[in-house]
């Protein structure tokens, strides 16, 4: 190499002086000049993952879905990438293990746009399958094309225009339209809606003496159907069906005029139940007996007990159902010291 480059420093001197003759000098030159850099497969882009192909994309997709979250990371770590799975996962922790109501009611007001009604963390966009390549806003490149993913609709920008995507993050959803350069695919449209029956089986409100503590208890069943991810090419719908059923704890203090959610612990003992979960009319589970107890510490100001959960990846919206035979449990917390014991049956 030493014997290349002091050749073509020769070379240089004798094409100053003697022209732009050829010469195998200045055939040295031209096998010594820098060679234009080769991108990655996969890197990052204005925080968002740029991939070279569909296929690249695709097998990604496949082994990170069989990867244990330690792997993950540090995949994703030497990417220098943030998911959006783990955006949510560090705004969620920081959430629930705030130190004190004022605290939390700042990062609430901070990831407003993260925080359902019942107070639980989730992702701002439809395909939840994609939150381990997709960032916070929900974009991703692959080859020349920016995808960017919303509650409903999936936008594509084919000519990796950053100004479109600028364009289209800022434009209303009823304002947003297909372009010559921008693809639109909505999930929803054709009664491809997705759809959560929530019943109320067991609910009611615990006061302690003095009015200053009150505990929100639910028996809830769930019953849903979700567009679960959807093919970015060919718009092949992938859904999410199941059932869940769960014990549901949240204690509030009375201050300031108003009750106000409030860390504390809750303990729930003697629970024995009998559900059965179907799919398609055909039972596919079922569980009959006791619960192990369950002590929960003053991490979260509401707390779940699930006795049932489960979703099936289907291409078709199947009903799915749960019932319930039977159901009793007793439970307290930290603001509500006597125990109180609820049953129920279908």
């Amino acid at each position: 190499m030493k014997k290349l480059l002091v050749f073509a420093i020769v070379a240089v001197a004798l094409t100053i002086f003697n022209g732009c003759q050829k010469s195998d000098e200045q055939v040295l030159i031209d096998e010594v000049q820098p060679q234009v850099a080769v991108k990655p497969d996969v890197y990052v882009e204005n925080g968002y993952l740029v991939f070279k192909s569909q296929e690249y994309f695709d097998s990604t997709l496949a082994v990170l879905q069989n990867t244990n979250d330690d792997e993950y990371k540090l995949w994703e770590q030497s990417l220098g990438f943030t998911s959006a799975n783990t955006f949510l996962l560090n705004a969620e922790n920081l959430y629930f293990e705030a130190k004190t109501e004022d605290i939390r009611l700042e990062l609430r007001g901070k990831y407003s746009k993260y925080i359902n009604k019942n107070d639980e963390f989730e992702l701002p966009f439809y395909s939840k399958a994609l939150g381990k390549l997709l960032n916070i806003e929900g974009v991703v490149k692959i080859g020349t094309s920016l995808y960017f993913f919303t509650k409903s609709t999936e936008y594509i920008v084919l000519d990796g225009n950053t100004k479109a995507l600028r364009e289209l993050k800022d434009t209303p959803r009823q304002e947003k339209s297909a372009t010559k350069n921008i693809v639109v695919f909505d999930p929803y449209k054709n009664n491809l809606k997705s759809a959560e029956g929530q019943e109320f089986l067991v609910s009611g409100l615990l006061y302690n003496s003095t009015g200053s503590r009150r505990l929100n208890y639910s028996l809830e069943r769930v019953l849903f159907t979700y567009v679960h991810s959807v093919n970015p090419y060919t718009g092949t719908v992938n859904y999410a069906v199941g059932y869940k059923f769960f014990l549901r704890l949240k204690q509030y203090k009375y201050s300031r005029r108003k009750y106000r959610s409030m860390r504390a612990s809750y303990d729930v003992k003697n629970q024995s139940t009998h559900w059965e979960g179907l799919l398609d009319g055909s039972v596919v589970e079922e569980f009959n007996g006791t619960v192990s107890d369950r002590y929960f510490g003053t991490t979260r100001n509401s707390v779940y007990v699930y006795y049932a959960s489960r979703s099936w990846i289907s291409l078709n919206p199947n009903v799915s159902d749960l019932i319930v035979y039977s159901y009793t449990s007793k439970f307290k917390s930290s603001g509500i010291p006597t125990y109180k014991t609820i049953s129920y049956q279908d």
